[in-house]
């Protein structure tokens, strides 16, 4: 079924920001490098980049349910353009240090904040309900490859030139994907009903809701423990990856490393759906949790090919496991609540990962990263056992509603999305 051309432009103003992630998330890791070896202050950006998740996610959550969620993205992309030019003058200056990278790391950590909540509540505005898995599945496909099969190996390319070009680049792309954002016409601002509420009111009943939906509150704990080992590993990689690390990759090398493991995410935005339909929604949630306890240890096999290979399996299933419990929340959360209880899922889901970059780096400064790997793959394996309740029946959601004209002409999504009631959610 045609997705729309609404659908089509926000997926490639993700596809572009997403680009410019990979590359700025490269280029900042590796300036670091030049600036120390040190596993806490390396992992330290990843701390500083995801914290915002734990400090201003709610607050995200409730603008988003307040804001026209278009603009936001507009908005973002414009402060994401301007730290990077920031990082382009520090370069150009000789002003490099770790404490400007943490500050560059920590606005555009608030800056994902908004983006990925607004993000995730725009496709129902867009796309019918039947058409939510594949286009959730398209979404998550263009994000992972961009963030990881373009963004890291252009980055490592650029910062071997010199880190001003990579940044610059960046900034130019970030522009881009704003300008592809102001192409879609409409308006993208939740309607509310009843009286004036304040932000701290919003977050509650946000809060509440996510409370009281079992399955939806287990897979948010499930994902915040999962995202806890697989930054705590991810955190430590570069160094264990890098030369003089085991796996004695250059810098390039590191790049083209992480934009192998891509392949797996984009066969499974391509055919994931059908691993779905034939196995069940609730029997792959299982076999995901399986599937990233194996990337977790796969860099004990310390040959990047293997380590590759195990990669691309877990980012097959990272598509599936975001587009189940993406499409789950979809059909379950009102639209008016959406944004809100994304941000709590997330909250939930990702605030773990401040804390896991945290501990995986004093864990591995402590003993050694090889440990790290070990006790991150077991505790994963662990986690499998809280999807065993997870039944099918629990992630169909309500009953479908009478079908709605979602077309791109006059009178479609893209002008319905701030009428009443437009159609429910997603991740």
């Amino acid at each position: 079924m045609h997705l729309g051309g609404s659908y089509w432009r926000f997926w490639a103003a993700s596809g572009l920001s997403n680009i410019a992630d990979g590359i700025f998330g490269l280029s900042i890791a590796l300036v670091a490098l030049d600036i120390t070896r040190s596993p806490i202050l390396i992992s330290g950006l990843d701390l500083a980049a995801q914290l915002p998740w734990l400090l201003f996610a709610l607050i995200a959550g409730a603008l988003a349910d307040r804001l026209d969620r278009r603009r936001v993205l507009f908005w973002v992309d414009i402060l994401r353009v301007a730290v990077l030019a920031v990082l382009v003058l520090a370069s150009l200056a000789d002003h490099r240090s770790i404490g400007i990278l943490y500050v560059a790391a920590l606005v555009m950590g608030v800056g994902e904040t908004l983006y990925d909540t607004s993000a995730q509540s725009i496709v129902p505005s867009v796309v019918a309900r039947d058409d939510l898995e594949r286009a959730n599945g398209r979404m998550q496909g263009i994000e992972i490859v961009s963030n990881y099969f373009v963004g890291p190996p252009l980055g490592g390319l650029l910062v071997g030139v010199s880190s001003v070009l990579a940044f610059s680049t960046g900034s130019a792309i970030y522009l881009i994907a704003a300008l592809f954002v102001l192409s879609v016409r409409g308006a993208f601002r939740p309607e509310r009903a009843g009286p004036p509420t304040t932000i701290r009111t919003d977050i509650v009943e946000g809060l509440r809701y996510l409370r009281d939906q079992p399955v939806l509150r287990r897979l948010g704990l499930i994902t915040g423990g999962r995202m806890f080992t697989f930054t705590a590993v991810s955190a430590v990689l570069p160094i264990y990856a890098v030369a003089p690390g085991p796996m004695k990759l250059s810098a390039g090398g590191f790049g083209f490393f992480i934009a192998s493991t891509a392949i797996g995410a984009v066969i499974s935005s391509l055919v994931g759906e059908r691993t779905v339909a034939r196995l069940g929604a609730a029997r792959c949630l299982k076999l995901t949790m399986l599937a990233f306890a194996v990337t977790e240890l796969s860099p004990l096999a310390v040959n990047p090919f293997a380590v590759g290979a195990l990669w691309m399996v877990g980012t097959y299933f990272v598509i599936i496991w975001n587009v189940i419990t993406l499409s789950t929340r979809q059909r379950i959360v009102p639209e008016r609540l959406l944004g809100r209880v994304n941000s709590v899922y997330r909250l939930v889901s990702l605030g773990a990962m401040p804390l896991g970059a945290a501990a995986g780096g004093v864990f591995a400064q402590l003993t050694s990263p090889r440990l790290t790997f070990v006790v991150c793959g077991a505790a994963t394996v662990l986690l499998a056992l809280a999807t065993l309740p997870i039944t099918d029946a629990s992630l169909a959601g309500p009953e479908e509603p009478p079908p709605a004209d979602l077309t791109d002409e006059p009178g479609g999504p893209a002008d319905l999305a701030g009428a009443a009631d437009p159609r429910s959610v997603t991740e």
